[in-house]
């Protein structure tokens, strides 16, 4: 019974947390995507003529809408088990990364109740092209930790299918062989996910790309400027929900690194590596965006909680006051904004919240 209640208090956090946005209805994308849906009656899953190819996102989308309707409390439901089940999985990559339940749990905690972050995907049926990449990401990085690897070169296909900023994962899973596996072999390992891109970029080839966009479009992007570091700087903040707190997430990083230098610096380079897609455009920041590299901050802070030299019980006391602390303002943020209602946010205001959402429900 007691291996089930930190299970159970996870599920309850969530319920607790994103339980109330299923009062909302479909906006924006996804009337869009239901347009087309109702046009043509089937989701066009070719690569050819689209510039973000989502066949995964798009069937997921087509297939709830195929069985809820107009009833969209039913994608809202989904996407809390999806974010449950994915809390359960960082779990999984924690505990494979340490062995150690302070860890596991704490980080699965440290994932749910980050609401800021999480507000977005939530609020949309579209939604499901971050979660659905975070969590086979994720499912990528255990399986290859555990020596599986062409079941993780699997996940890495679902990931793409969801979203391509997924494609990143082949540097932090080279980064997992150099680090955690230790050596050139385990390195030549990972190649069934190199094997994975070199065919996702040949099919997105038949497609649009988005190197053809202009500098001036909303999700144009370079590789070079001061933008890069100024986007992952902000990324790196809105880790964090308040401002004062993201001087913990680096103490507790940075002890790890400094503790664990191997799986500390793994999981700064994961994250890192994460931010970098979203880090390029030019003028397209949304907090929702750093859930990718979101996992493997909130491993590293329960890393370095667990590293501290203290006793059990006081590691232990420390990783659940962060937790309550976290459970906490998770709560004050989401009630705060279903209680003013959160089209009732300024639009100009440059908080990294995707105001699509708050027009749409706005009604425009």
């Amino acid at each position: 019974m007691k291996r089930l209640l930190p299970a159970a208090l996870l599920a309850l956090t969530v319920i607790i947390l994103y339980g109330p946005l299923v009062q909302y209805g479909y906006v924006h994308d996804d009337l869009v995507l239901i347009r087309s849906f109702d046009a043509s009656g089937l989701p066009d899953l070719s690569p050819v003529g689209t510039t973000f190819y989502r066949p995964l996102g798009l069937l997921y989308c087509y297939t709830v809408y195929a069985v809820f309707g107009t009833q969209s409390a039913g994608f809202h439901i989904l996407a809390i088990l999806l974010l449950f089940a994915t809390t359960l999985v960082v779990r999984l990559v924690a505990l494979a990364l340490t062995d150690d339940q302070i860890t596991g749990w704490g980080a699965a905690f440290l994932y749910a109740t980050a609401a800021h972050l999480h507000l977005d995907a939530q609020m949309w049926m579209v939604g499901i092209y971050d979660n659905g990449a975070v969590l086979f990401t994720l499912l990528c990085v255990h399986a290859f930790l555990r020596g599986r690897d062409y079941l993780s070169a699997l996940w890495f296909v679902c990931a793409l299918g969801f979203k391509e900023s997924a494609v990143p994962m082949v540097a932090v899973i080279a980064a997992a062989a150099l680090f955690i596996r230790s050596g050139r072999n385990a390195l030549v390992r990972a190649w069934p996910l190199l094997v994975v891109s070199v065919l996702w970029v040949g099919l997105k080839a038949l497609g649009g790309s988005t190197s053809r966009l202009p500098l001036d479009d909303s999700y144009g992007w370079s590789v070079a400027g001061w933008h890069v570091a100024a986007n992952v700087w902000l990324y790196a903040t809105w880790f964090a929900p308040v401002p004062l707190a993201t001087i913990v997430v680096i103490i507790l990083t940075g002890w790890n690194c400094f503790m664990k230098p191997r799986s500390g610096w793994f999981l700064v380079l994961w994250a890192f590596l994460m931010l970098l897609p979203p880090a390029l455009l030019l003028h397209h920041a949304f907090r929702y965006y750093a859930i990718l590299a979101l996992p493997a901050v909130a491993t590293a802070m329960m890393m370095g909680v667990s590293a501290l030299p203290f006793s059990i019980a006081w590691k232990r006391g420390l990783a659940t006051t962060l937790v309550l602390i976290a459970i906490l303002t998770g709560i004050i943020f989401m009630q705060g904004h279903v209680r003013r209602g959160i089209n009732d946010d300024l639009p100009a205001m440059d908080d990294g919240y995707n105001h699509l959402i708050r027009r749409s429900l706005q009604g425009e």
